[in-house]
């Protein structure tokens, strides 16, 4: 392992207690010199102090990141910093762990120990820290945009996402090898990539790159050498030579927004008019595009595929696709919990926005059948979750109107019989405003999912004192803190979630999109966490939640 610290005696120190604990250890008092060390060394682990003279812990941090071969090295800070905010802004940039000083010397050795032992076990699954050039997950590429986009807020330089996949792979489709030959693929494309670059596989024929030049014109060209080194590279597939050709999806991030989820969604988007086009094309997502969409968008609606009848196809044929957001359980840490978001495809293939797609439910009078095969979904995925080993806790969407149909109870009692589980695990989320209709209604339907072992949730819970008349009345087991409290003094947070225990409902928050947040409401007693810091929704449920530190 190697101690980072510009403090020769403190360097000294960390090194003697765990070369004593019989670890290979190397210290490193000019924090510049680190990614040499750690090419040359090749550690398991770096022990870092937050202030140094010219680049700091966190900085250093950040750099270190930045490489592929890096990218899961796990970074334990150990300081001598008191500040709350101080340790997730260390966090939140990659590290693993987070020691304050003075540490007793078992108490290094231990948490040392511990981390390495996480790790090599993460090795062996293939996760853990592989020198060379490593393929991302979909987790990580993400985490590794919207941390590459924060650098650069201003876009001084040039950021692209860049989704890949063979032309034509419904004619290979059925054919033994497609995962290998998929594998020989990324292989090929890394070649073209600098060391900046992040790879990553996003699904079982699409490969994603992240890459950052000065300008618009090296990202082009390395475009251009991807489609020519791929033409010219033989392939092996059922134990036969071929050639391929490839299509290129482009999105370049905006001086304004462009989170992680929309650059990989644009750059979806002009990859399917690459395939399209192709074969060997690359699209870019550009205003031209957006004409183009918007075009097909209005000759769907000229053909009378309106959002409504888009919907009712997409149900019917079970194409409205599922989202999955991992929530932070803060009180039983052995629990993973998640929310299900249904996303609807549009004509023209966008993703409509969850909230559109909430009105457009409504609108449409199909509140109550999206609900049902929304539970019913949700039921195979718990337990299937179950089965593998998991303890699980899913948080499902449902309408007041289901609530208030008096024959809705019973229908749920009859899916969990006819899949033979009981209701625990599951957790049905209602909007709080929505139940005034009938209060006496949603409290007896409520009572009888209690009786299954289902928990609810009210959602957009406000600070009103009518809000928990309503939770006490009905016997809610979860409040959803309304958005706009979220904004809020901490006082007034506390002051909510505490009236939400006294009425025994733990407190879920969401909408977490900075560090600092996850301190705030974890001090002032939230029960889980959730929002696009921790991780975004995606469409598996690929979540460590064993690495969790708070």
């Amino acid at each position: 392992m190697v101690v980072v610290d510009d403090d020769l005696a403190q360097a000294k120190f960390a090194a003697s207690v765990l070369s004593k604990a019989g670890m290979e250890v190397r210290t490193v008092t000019d924090p510049m010199q680190i990614l040499d060390q750690l090419r040359e060394f090749r550690p398991n682990l770096i022990l870092m102090d937050i202030y140094m003279p010219r680049v700091s812990g966190i900085e250093l941090t950040s750099v270190i990141r930045e490489y592929n071969e890096f990218v899961n090295l796990p970074i334990v800070f150990l300081s001598g910093e008191q500040d709350t905010d101080k340790q997730v802004d260390a966090l939140s940039v990659g590290g693993d762990d987070f020691i304050t000083k003075p540490i007793r010397p078992r108490q290094l050795i231990a948490v040392v120990e511990n981390r390495i032992r996480r790790s090599q076990m993460l090795f062996e699954t293939g996760q853990g820290p592989q020198y060379g050039r490593c393929t991302l997950t979909q987790t990580q590429f993400l985490d590794r945009i919207a941390a590459q986009l924060s650098t650069d807020p201003m876009r001084t330089q040039a950021h692209a996402v860049l989704l890949l996949r063979p032309d034509q792979m419904h004619k290979l489709e059925g054919l033994e090898g497609i995962a290998d030959l998929i594998t020989e693929l990324e292989e090929v494309v890394a070649k073209e990539l600098g060391a900046n670059d992040a790879l990553a596989r996003l699904d079982d024929e699409t490969l994603g790159i992240l890459v950052r030049r000065s300008n618009t014109n090296p990202i082009h060209d390395l475009c251009s050498r991807l489609h020519e080194t791929v033409t010219r590279h033989t392939f092996t597939l059922c134990d036969e030579q071929r050639t391929l050709t490839i299509a290129i999806g482009m999105a370049l991030a905006q001086k304004l927004g462009n989170e992680a989820p929309e650059m990989i969604s644009r750059a979806r988007l002009a990859l399917q008019h690459a395939l399209a086009d192709g074969p060997g094309k690359t699209v870019t997502h550009d205003e031209s595009l957006e004409k183009q969409l918007a075009a097909a968008s209005e000759a769907a609606v000229a053909a009378s595929q309106d959002i409504t009848q888009i919907l009712r196809d997409r149900l019917a044929n079970d194409e409205i696709r599922l989202f999955y957001q991992p929530m932070l359980d803060l009180v039983d840490p052995g629990t993973e919990a998640w929310e299900i978001q249904p996303r609807l495809p549009t004509a023209t293939g966008e993703l409509l926005p969850l909230q559109d797609l909430r009105k457009e439910i409504e609108r449409a009078g199909l509140a109550d059948q999206v609900d049902t095969w929304l539970l019913g979904r949700a039921l195979d995925i718990l337990k299937q979750r179950r089965n593998d080993g998991h303890k699980t806790r899913l948080f499902i969407p449902q309408s007041a109107i289901s609530l208030h149909n008096p024959d809705y109870p019973e229908w749920v009692s009859e899916e969990l019989r006819d899949r033979r589980m009981v209701g625990t695990g599951l957790v049905l989320q209602f909007r709080l405003s929505a139940l005034s209709h009938d209060l006496k209604a949603a409290k007896q339907a409520i009572g009888q999912l209690h009786a299954m072992d289902i928990r609810v949730c009210l959602s957009h819970f406000a600070e009103k004192s009518a809000a928990f008349k309503v939770l006490r009345y009905v016997r809610g087991n979860f409040i959803r803190i309304a958005p706009r409290l979220l904004k809020a003094d901490k006082e007034t947070i506390t002051t909510v979630i505490n009236e939400a225990h006294r009425a025994n409902a733990r407190v879920v928050v969401s909408n977490i999109d900075d560090p600092r947040a996850i301190d705030l409401h974890w001090s002032s007693g939230a029960d889980l966490l959730q929002g696009d810091f921790i991780q975004q929704a995606m469409e598996t449920m690929e979540y460590d939640f064993t690495q969790v530190v708070i």
